[in-house]
């Protein structure tokens, strides 16, 4: 069976990034679509302004409920979790009541594969900015792709757009004119997802290792982007990193034709005197504001690592054959996605950021960037980790992430669904980050609660803090911003 075949969908853990995302797509596409989830509902928001109904825990009769009693065609569920774990994957297995039972990635790609020209953008970091910038240069083109991203993009408050062309995948057409018929997805290498997906164009931005749960060696993480770029046709191309000596190794696999970019041609092409009209900037920070001066109030992306990620896009849109005074036009107003450096407001004249950056490499490249715009701030940031395995592997390399920060703050380790225990805890880091930086305040503040109490008496209009992770993090902002 394919996907057009299938009406009635329920999706266990419906609440994730990629799952809320695939289920707006599916119900655009005219499908009953039901789920059920628990946790923090980050992405319930938006599922609700779709029409989706959500059941807010796990309950084996769940399945029932959801279509009065008819039988389910397809399940789809969440890679973290599994039959021995999920009760109601249990009674779905259980009493036979789907006709077909598909984890998310094999489902998203029997759509993604179907498309008349698929793009995936994938790398280690920058793989949800790109996403959403490729994606909102081809929706602002009037192209109308379908585009599935791993966060809330700001610009169109939701994580997915869905193409409206009569020609588009709705239809399930294999038409190609142009760039119409396009769907554009974050592609995650974690459990090796990659395998399921047919592109006919990637994007690639970096191999950093990572996931060190599933990916015993860095050999094998970067063996899973060697398998994929070699899928893409002799026809289809891929535009990739040059500074990454990784993804150069990587690009060797593919046998389609590889298009490079660097920081000395982003420079160059995305930034000009013309761009910012500040005179301490003139177009040396990317996004700094926009080129008009009547929009200069609106937040726009900064950093080297989002010029990179706009340089991506403008590689690809070249190859496409695109406008490129309007694709940079685009770029520059680009305003970002939820949890990537989002702006949450003031609390006691100190400024509270949000960022989703959970791999020592983005930590470094995001203090970078706060230091850069922010110089005169005390930056106090407090990290989330996520996974023991990852904390475990990378513990050095997290403790020396932090350097630019003025003070260190850690919460206990956010295991998620994956792992409930490890080798290592917060403490840990603590330990590690007081001996490597002495003059620095350091302390491991355990739960958000314990965060919140802390920050409400320590946070000053001198301040930033930019609360950091993978995890739940984000609710020390929402909840201080509340007092």
């Amino acid at each position: 069976m394919i996907m057009n075949e299938f009406k009635r969908v329920y999706i266990v853990g419906i609440e994730g990034a990629g799952t809320s995302a695939l289920a707006g797509i599916l119900r655009v596409q005219g499908k009953e679509v039901v789920g059920s989830d628990e946790g923090d509902h980050f992405y319930y928001d938006v599922l609700r302004r779709q029409g989706i109904k959500v059941f807010h825990r796990f309950d084996k009769d769940n399945p029932r409920r959801a279509f009065a009693g008819q039988k389910i065609d397809l399940v789809i569920y969440s890679t973290v979790f599994s039959q021995k774990d999920n009760v109601e994957l249990r009674e779905i297995k259980k009493k036979k009541l789907a006709k077909v039972v598909w984890e998310y990635p094999r489902a998203l790609a029997e759509v993604f594969n179907r498309a008349g020209f698929g793009i995936a953008v994938c790398g280690t970091h920058g793989k949800t900015t790109t996403t959403a910038m490729l994606g909102t240069v081809l929706q602002k083109l009037g192209l109308a792709p379908t585009v599935l991203v791993g966060a809330k993009v700001l610009e169109w408050g939701s994580n997915c757009l869905v193409g409206n062309r009569k020609d588009s995948i709705l239809l399930g057409s294999q038409k190609m004119d142009s760039c119409t018929d396009c769907f554009v997805i974050e592609a995650d290498e974690y459990q090796n997802k990659l395998r399921y997906y047919q592109p006919r164009a990637v994007i690639l931005t970096s191999v950093d290792y990572d996931h060190p749960d599933f990916f015993k060696s860095e050999e094998e993480y970067k063996q899973v982007f060697k398998d994929f770029v070699a899928k893409i046709p002799a026809d289809g191309f891929l535009v990739a990193y040059a500074g990454d000596k990784n993804v150069v190794e990587v690009s060797r696999s593919a046998s389609c034709e590889v298009v490079f970019y660097d920081k000395l041609a982003a420079k160059d092409i995305l930034l000009g005197d013309d761009f910012c009209s500040l005179s301490e900037c003139r177009g040396r920070t990317f996004g700094c504001c926009p080129a008009g001066k009547e929009s200069q109030d609106k937040i726009r992306l900064f950093g080297e690592h989002n010029l990179l990620n706009a340089m991506a896009v403008f590689r690809l849109a070249q190859k496409l054959n695109l406008d490129l005074d309007k694709v940079k036009k685009i770029l520059r107003e680009f305003r970002g996605t939820a949890r990537r450096f989002e702006i949450k407001g003031e609390f006691q004249g100190a400024l509270i950021v949000d960022d989703y950056a959970h791999h020592p490499a983005e930590i470094r490249a995001t203090l970078k960037m706060v230091k850069e715009r922010y110089p005169n701030k005390v930056l106090k940031v407090i990290f989330h980790p996520h996974t023991f395995s990852r904390t475990e592997a990378l513990l050095s390399e997290f403790v020396d992430s932090f350097k630019l920060a003025d003070e260190i703050y850690f919460l206990d380790i956010f295991g998620s669904a994956r792992e409930r225990e490890g080798k290592v805890d917060s403490d840990d880091l603590v330990a590690s980050a007081r001996k490597k930086y002495p003059e620095k305040r350091v302390e491991n503040l355990q739960t958000i609660e314990k965060a919140v109490e802390y920050f409400r008496k320590n946070l000053g209009r001198d301040d930033i803090l930019l609360t950091m992770g993978a995890g739940d993090v984000y609710l020390v902002a929402e909840k201080l911003l509340k007092f």
